[in-house]
C-alpha cells in the first residue's frame, strides 16, 4: 500500500480528519477536503481508490473525544460501507428511495439516475431524520462526484450545491458540522463547490 503514488495524500488527507475532530469543540463547522481515504475502505482492506476509511476514523476519533450522538449523512455517487462506524453513529444515505439498510455491510442503494430535483428532496426528508436524533456533532460525507461535469453521470450542478450547503447549515445550526469533501477528479469542480461554499458562510456571517 504504502508503494502506491496516492498514498502520501492519503495520509495527509488523514491528518485532516484527525485534526478535524480535534477541533470541532472550538468551531461550529469544518470543512475537510480528502483524496486517498473514503468510507469504502474495510478495517483490513483498501477499497477502490480508498486506502483509509476516513469516516469510521472520524467517528471514533469523536467518540474518544466525547460525543455520544453523531450522525453521518452521505450524499456522494458511490455506496459506502458503515459496517465500522454503525455502532457508534446513525447513518444516513440521500441515493436512491430506501434509506441505509444492513444486508452483510450497511449500503446505500446507488441511483445515479435521480433527478436532481429528487435528489435535493431527499436530502430534506434525511434531514428530518437529523432533526428528530437531535445528535450532537453531524458528519456530512459530500461527493464531488455528483457534479455533472464529474464521472458519475448524475445531474447536480451549481445551484444543487449551494442548496445542499444552504439546507445543511440550516439544520447544523446549534449542532456541530464536520464536512468531509471527497471524490471527484476534476479541480475546476472543486474550485467551484469550494467557492460557492464560501460565499454561503461570507453571505451568513454578513446578515
Amino acid at each position: 500500500v504504502k508503494k502506491l503514488p496516492f498514498y502520501s495524500t492519503a495520509i495527509e488527507s488523514l491528518k485532516g480528519v484527525v485534526k478535524a475532530a480535534d477541533l470541532i469543540r472550538d468551531y461550529d463547522l469544518i470543512l475537510v477536503p480528502t483524496s486517498g481515504t473514503g468510507y469504502v475502505a474495510e478495517k483490513d482492506k483498501m477499497r477502490g481508490y480508498s486506502i483509509f476509511n476516513d469516516v469510521a476514523i472520524l467517528v471514533e476519533r469523536l467518540v474518544e473525544n466525547g460525543y455520544k450522538k453523531i450522525v453521518v449523512i452521505n450524499t456522494d455517487a458511490h455506496h459506502g460501507n458503515f459496517t465500522l462506524v454503525e455502532e457508534k453513529a446513525i447513518c444516513l444515505c440521500v441515493l436512491g428511495e430506501v434509506k441505509c439498510s444492513k444486508i452483510d455491510r450497511f449500503v446505500c442503494k446507488p441511483a445515479r439516475n435521480i433527478p436532481k430535483e429528487k435528489y435535493i428532496e431527499n436530502l430534506k426528508k434525511n434531514l428530518k431524520i437529523i432533526d428528530e436524533n437531535d445528535p450532537d456533532v453531524v458528519v456530512w460525507y459530500l461527493g464531488q462526484d455528483m457534479h455533472f461535469l464529474e464521472y458519475s453521470g448524475m445531474e447536480l450542478d451549481k445551484e444543487c450545491y449551494k442548496e445542499m450547503f444552504e439546507t445543511m447549515l440550516k439544520i447544523a445550526n446549534k449542532r456541530k458540522l464536520i464536512v468531509i469533501l471527497a471524490s471527484g477528479s476534476r479541480e475546476d469542480v472543486f474550485d467551484e463547490i469550494i467557492e460557492c461554499f464560501r460565499l454561503i458562510i461570507q453571505n451568513l456571517f454578513s446578515n
